[in-house]
Parts: structure tokens; C-alpha cells; sequence
């Protein structure tokens, strides 16, 4: 039978799952990190400071682009395929007994089986603090699950999963903020409405939460920032946006005793594949790969790209295309629709054709937009945007796979 998120059943198996692998949740403290976006901007650049301040890190992150083991990694460096297929492996038994004593359900999702295969992998090791990254909401994820929090990190909060998560922004903020707790500091980039709406429910559980304003900066071409922390800094991951998650990550790690220097240097190198990033085509050209998925991220995309002549665009069932495509494709610009490879339900190509501004084109897979886009803007720029899904198959066409931080840092 189908599960809902919040279906008790589904909670205690977890718990048995856990009891199982003898709880290695339990072995290391973490800094959850929630929001609608930003969330994976901010537990990257938490990571990185504290990695270069000489910790000893674990971290958890979702989605993937290129393959799930992109989402554990330990001092920055991803688990190989190889192992995370062994350490799944192992827990597989766990899992096993943990859903016999559940006949009645479904079998458990990839998410919580990577959590579990996490947890272990962190514990094994002994880090000594886990960035784990929620998957979606907060209150019924299965990172929730984690006992020992040093922080709770919130970040800008919109509309987007409103299927699984409820119908207003108001049942998604409720969502977000499950992740709080009455004795763990909170920290918060989001802003009103839904700030308004969170400091309502953190209020109402007894959490002193913090909100933290924006850095102040000086855009750069490109999209680029430069900021002063308190040395002049040029942040490493672009966007106006970019300039909230970095002062959530700047608050978080200054609370955790890292020095300002180290901070400052976190932010200059940090890297976030698939997030405003730019390849290099060896026709000349620069491609704009960004997983804008929902309307906020499109905005704040738009809001700093630097006007790209073409748009490959692909968005999954469920995502508000209607209101991106117009976002995207403002002033006229030229669309090439493709349906989101890997996705369970993709929007069909043809069906964002009355959303369009300006030309649109349909491709019928990946390297044939990317040959449309070429012909469209020669030598110029071209954006991705649309999903991750859709961003990770572009970067396997470009040969642009790049680490998630930098291997070997120390």
C-alpha cells in the first residue's frame, strides 16, 4: 500500500531500520540544512570552511547529477561508486529486517537507503561533524532522523514540491521548520512572507531563531560577487542569490569557531556543480548550466545570467512550467524544449510551446538541443535550466563532470 510522508508506520520502520545498523546517526553530530533553494549552496560552503579549518567532515547532499554516490562525501571527496555499491551492500540485511517487521508497506525508497548507507559510512569513519542537506520538507525527511544537531540552517523558502508537501506556503514553511529543535541554535536567510510565517512556528516550539540579512557586495560581470569577510572576497558561486546563502554559511561557520580568514577563503574556492556554472564549449561559446527547477530559482537565475541568446529548457511533471517558461524566454528569447532525461514524469517538449515569449524549438534529446543551441547563439551564450536531471545529462555530453569540492583539501 502507498505511503504518505507523514504515515507513523513509515517512521517507526525507519527507527527499526536504524536499531539495526546498531544507530551510527548516533556517532556524530550534524548541521541540518533545509529550505526550497539555496539549501546545497549553503551545505557546500559550510563544508568547505570547516574542512579547510582541519575537521574532519561528512557530507550528505541531494540531488545528484551524475550519480548517487555525488551525494555522501568525507573532507570533500565523493564516495566511489564502487564502495557506495558495498556499503549498500551491507545494509541491505538491515533493510531487509527492518521492512519484514512491515509486511504492509512498500518497499523503502533510495533516499532512505542512501541516508542509512550515510549515516554508517560518517560513523565508520568518525567525522567529526556531518552537513547533511534534507531531501525534501524537513519535518517527515529522513535526515530528520539525525539526534545530535549543532545547527539548524533554513534557507530561502518558496513554492515548489506543493504535491508532496501541501497546497500553500504556509504547509511548506510548516515543513521546513520540522527540522527545528528547542535547544539547537536556528539560523535563517529566508524572507517574508514565509519568514513570517516560520518565525511563527519556531515561536511556537520554543526556538530562538535568528534571521541573517544578506551580504553587501559589488556585482561583477558574469554574475559574480565581491564581498568583504572582512577582507575583500570574491564569492565562488555566482548569482545576486548567492549573496544569502553565503551570509547564512558565513553566520553558521563563525558560530562554529572558524576563523575569518578560513571563511573568506571557503567562499573564494567552494564549488557547487550545476548552480550558475559556467563551461566553456569548444566552439567558443560559454554554457550557463544552472537546475533551476521552480519559479524563485528561475527568477534569481534570470536576475544575474548576463541575457543568454538561447534557452534549453526541461522541466519534470509537476513543475510549475507555466510560470518559468515566461521567466526563461522573457524579451523574446529562444526556447529549445527537451524532455528531462532520467525523470519519472517530464513535462512533453511540445506542451511549453504556449508559454513561450519568443521561438521554440523541440529537441528530441539532449545532444540535438545542444547542436540547436550552438546554431541559435554562435559563439555565445547559452543557458540550461529547467532541472538538475536535465543539467547532469548536459554535463556528461560537455565533459564538464566536476568534482563537488576540491579532492584532497585539507
Amino acid at each position: 500500500m502507498a505511503l504518505t510522508r507523514e504515515d507513523p508506520r513509515r517512521h517507526a520502520r525507519r527507527a527499526a531500520l536504524l536499531a539495526a545498523l546498531d544507530h551510527p546517526e548516533r556517532r556524530f553530530p550534524a548541521v541540518h540544512v533545509a529550505g526550497t533553494n539555496g539549501k546545497g549552496s549553503v551545505a557546500a560552503m559550510v563544508s568547505r570552511g570547516l574542512v579547510l579549518a582541519g575537521r574532519h567532515v561528512g557530507t550528505f547532499t541531494s540531488p545528484d547529477l551524475a550519480g548517487p554516490h555525488e551525494r555522501l562525501a568525507i573532507d570533500g571527496v565523493h564516495i566511489a561508486p564502487a564502495a557506495l555499491a558495498a556499503l549498500e551492500a551491507r545494509v541491505a540485511p538491515a533493510i531487509a529486517a527492518a521492512e519484514a517487521q512491515f509486511p504492509e508497506l512498500e518497499p523503502m525508497g533510495a533516499f532512505e537507503r542512501w541516508c542509512a548507507a550515510a549515516w554508517v559510512w560518517f560513523a565508520e569513519a568518525g567525522v567529526q561533524v556531518a552537513v547533511v542537506e534534507v531531501g525534501i520538507g524537513g519535518r517527515h525527511d529522513a535526515t530528520n532522523a539525525l539526534p545530535n544537531r549543532v545547527m539548524a540552517l533554513i534557507t530561502s523558502i518558496g513554492m515548489d514540491h506543493a504535491d508532496r508537501l501541501g497546497p500553500t506556503l504556509a504547509d511548506i514553511v510548516r515543513e521546513k521548520a520540522g527540522i527545528l529543535r528547542a535547544d539547537v541554535p536556528a539560523f535563517t536567510s529566508a524572507r517574508r512572507p514565509a519568514l513570517t510565517m516560520l518565525r511563527a512556528e519556531a515561536s511556537a516550539m520554543g526556538v530562538n531563531l535568528h534571521t541573517i540579512p544578506p551580504l553587501v557586495g559589488e556585482e561583477l560581470p558574469g554574475g559574480g560577487w565581491r564581498v568583504q569577510l572582512p577582507e575583500p572576497t570574491i564569492l565562488a558561486l555566482s548569482g545576486r542569490h548567492q549573496l544569502e546563502n553565503a551570509a547564512l554559511a558565513v553566520w553558521a561557520l563563525g558560530v562554529m569557531g572558524v576563523r575569518p580568514d578560513v571563511i573568506s577563503q571557503a567562499l573564494a574556492t567552494v564549488t557547487w556543480p550545476g548552480r550558475m556554472e559556467r563551461v566553456a564549449d569548444t566552439d567558443g561559446g560559454t554554457w550557463l548550466l544552472d537546475g533551476a527547477h521552480n519559479l524563485p530559482a528561475a527568477e534569481a537565475l534570470t536576475a544575474s545570467w548576463g541575457d543568454p541568446m538561447v534557452v534549453v529548457a526541461g522541466f519534470q511533471a509537476g513543475k510549475d512550467a507555466a510560470a518559468m517558461v515566461p521567466t526563461l524566454t522573457a524579451g523574446g528569447r529562444p526556447l529549445i524544449a527537451v524532455a528531462v532525461p532520467g525523470a519519472l514524469a517530464t513535462w512533453e517538449p511540445e506542451a511549453l510551446r504556449p508559454f513561450a515569449c519568443g521561438p521554440f524549438h523541440v529537441a528530441r534529446d539532449v545532444p540535438e538541443a545542444l547542436g540547436m543551441a550552438r546554431a541559435i547563439a554562435r559563439g555565445g551564450l547559452r543557458a540550461v535550466a529547467g532541472s538538475l536531471y536535465l543539467v547532469g545529462a548536459v554535463r556528461a555530453h560537455l565533459g564538464a563532470c566536476l568534482p563537488f569540492a576540491h579532492e584532497g583539501a585539507s
